[in-house]
Formats: C-alpha cells, structure tokens, sequence
C-alpha cells in the first residue's frame, strides 16, 4: 500500500525546512524504496488551499500531505499490507495477472480498506504494469525468481558440439533435420552461418567462440548443435560449459594447424580437439572414429559415457569396445548396423542413404555419427532410417 508523502510539524521549523531534512534522511536510504519530496506545482497547490506557504511554520504534531498521489517516486511511503490482503481480492488480482498472459505484475488499486472484499467497498484496479517496481518492504525478488526458475527445473538446453578436420556441417544438416522431424526449435552452428530452425539468421565468423554462447542465449530454441573447430579451440575455447554430446568426427594432417606456436605435430591437433569429448555432462555422452587411433585415446580422458563408431566392421581395440556393449555404429559391407548393449540392429543400406555417403567419401563419418547419436536419444531403428533415407 502506497502513503502519499506528508510531513509533520514541530512548532519551530518551516515546511521548507521540514522537507529538506525528510530529503537528506531519504537520500542515504541504503535499500532505496524513499524518493527524495519535490514541491511541484501539485504540493504548492495543496499549500495554497490551506492557506500556507513553504514559509508557514506547521504547529508540532500536525501532520500536512504534499500530494494528491500514491506514486512511490513522488515520494509516497510504501507499507507492507500483504497479511491483510482479502482472500478475494488476492483472487482478482490473480486472474488480472492471467489474463493479461503475464508471468509477474503490479496491479494499482484504489481502495478504502484492502481487507474487505473489493465488491463491498467499490474498490477498482486502475493500472497494470508488466514491468513493476521491486523496491518495496517485502523482498519478494527471490519468489519471483523461484517462480520463473522452479528448483530443479532444467537451466541450460541441450547441446550437442562437433569437431573433426571434415564433416562437420554434414553431420549438423542432418541432426538439423532430425530436430525438425522431431518438432524440436533449434539452434545451429555451421561454417555457413548461424541458424534458428533452419533459417539463416547471420553469417558469422566460424572461428569466433562468442558465436556459441550467442546462439546459446536464444530465448526460443529448445536444443542446439554447433561446429567447434579446432582453431577456435585454440583461439578462444570451447564457447560454452559442457555439452551433451562432444562428437570427434575424424583427424587428418592439415597445414594450417601449424600456425599455432604451440601445434607440432599431429598428437597436439587431437589433444586439442580432445577438449571437445572431455567436456561433456558426466551423463552424456562423447562420441568417437574408432577407426582413427588419436581419437581413440580420448576415452582415457573422458568423465562421461563413451560412444562409437567406424566406417568398417571394428576390428582389434574397437572390436573389444563393441564386444564390451558400448554403443556403436559401423557399417558391414553395405548395411548399416548400430550395436547398443550388444543388441544389433540394422538401419539401412548404404545406397538407400540421401546424404552424401560413398565408400570413398568424406560423408560417412558424419552419418554414422548423427545415426548413433539418434540411437542414444532413443530414436526408433525406423525413425533413424527415415532421417537418414527420405529426401
């Protein structure tokens, strides 16, 4: 409840003088819910009716208000009436709040007594701001805050982070279609550009991390995938905490990784790109080219579940993992298998699949990888050979 400003006299001091001393106690209000008292043209017409002037001396105990108004930034004191709020009035201002289709608000009310019914007392609501005022006695910040984020409620989207030395936009067109037969609003980060739903929204500069938590911040996208080249790694970091899922498409030897002082060889390049595996949630998963020996490496620095895949039936090392029940995709000749807790099942044939995927191609990694990550969302063996066969 908001008290229009008033002093009280002493039987010595002016009003002049009796509302610059109010002014020097509200200015050092460390909590600032007191706005320092104007006399406007409104105080100076109240003063008038009673036939005073900022020169009258006001007899000790008698009180004058300055204003005709309850706003706080004029001065008004607000007092905590919270407890006497009548169970139906609580209820009115409830259903203002929903049907406005607001989260928080600050309802206005004109009312004699808040205690009483508002149909008793002809109150009425007068405003409603979706942006109120939070200085006030009842620290309510912090229920608004639980409000908008309940305990326990999820404070980040999921993220899925690719990096290898070709395939990356590959894999990222098609968890981008996956996300869109899912009915899922997602955010992407690829060479060509930043994404919202499949829509280009900016063209960027790829080796900029500052890209990554931009998409992140994205208040409509439900999900999130993005290229994490090397370069940036090396640059800038990652762009973001932890992902879902950190993918390790491939490694090959590329010159311009040796621009960096402190790249000297091939080993530096994976333990780079390592960053991405290791930096996944404890219950996510890294995903890994068992078929390339740096990469493999990477699951003795992992804190979360390993997964797998290759472009032939594993042999040696990958075989073990596959025979120990880790996930794992590969192809047997021209099928495409994907084993999960040593359950096999086949998706589809090789030329069946719409994306880039010639035995001599570059495309097979990033297939494999988005269709063992499918597999690890709980994705049907028919709704992996959809995603992956349908145009």
């Amino acid at each position: 409840m908001l008290t229009p400003v008033f002093i009280t006299g002493n039987g010595k001091d002016s009003i002049a003088v009796l509302v610059d001393e109010m002014n020097k106690k509200r200015i050092n209000d460390t909590k600032g819910n007191l706005y320092p008292i104007e006399l406007d043209k409104d105080s100076m017409h109240i003063l008038a009716m009673q036939q005073l002037t900022t020169d009258s001396i006001l007899p000790d105990g008698i009180k004058l208000q300055l204003k005709n108004t309850g706003n706080i930034r004029f001065g008004s004191t607000a007092c905590d009436v919270t407890d006497k709020v009548n169970e139906y009035n609580r209820f009115v201002c409830e259903r203002v709040t929903k049907v406005l289709n607001l989260d928080i608000a600050g309802i206005d009310i004109i009312s004699p007594d808040i205690s009483v019914p508002f149909a008793e007392n002809n109150a009425v609501v007068i405003d409603v701001n979706a942006a109120p005022d939070l200085g006030m006695p009842r620290q309510v910040q912090k229920n608004f805050v639980d409000m908008l984020f309940p305990k326990g409620s999820p404070a980040s989207i999921p993220l899925i982070s690719v990096t290898g030395s070709h395939g990356k936009s590959l894999f990222i067109e098609i968890i981008e279609k996956y996300f869109v037969h899912k009915g899922i609003y997602a955010g992407s980060l690829r060479s060509d550009g930043l994404y919202i739903n499949r829509n280009c929204i900016k063209s960027i500069d790829l080796l900029n991390a500052s890209n990554t938590s931009l998409i992140l911040k994205d208040p409509t996208i439900e999900s999130a995938v993005v290229e994490t080249p090397v370069e940036t790694i090396l640059n800038f970091g990652l762009g973001y905490e932890l992902a879902d899922f950190g993918v390790v498409l491939n490694l090959e030897d590329r010159q311009e990784y040796y621009s960096y002082d402190h790249i000297r060889d091939l080993e530096d390049v994976a333990y780079a790109k390592s960053v991405v595996a290791e930096e996944v949630k404890s219950g996510g998963y890294s995903v890994l080219n068992a078929s390339n020996e740096l990469i493999l490496e990477m699951t003795e620095r992992l804190y979360c579940k390993p997964a797998f895949f290759a472009a032939n039936y594993p042999v040696g090392i990958a075989r073990r993992l596959l025979d120990d029940g880790n996930p794992f995709a590969f192809f047997q000749g021209k099928v495409l298998k994907i084993s999960n807790n040593r359950n096999v099942i086949e998706i589809c044939q090789r030329e069946e699949i719409k994306f880039s995927c010639s035995e001599d191609g570059k495309g097979v990694d990033s297939v494999l990888a988005a269709a063992i990550i499918m597999n690890l969302l709980g994705e049907s063996k028919e709704t992996i050979k959809n995603i992956l066969t349908i145009a």
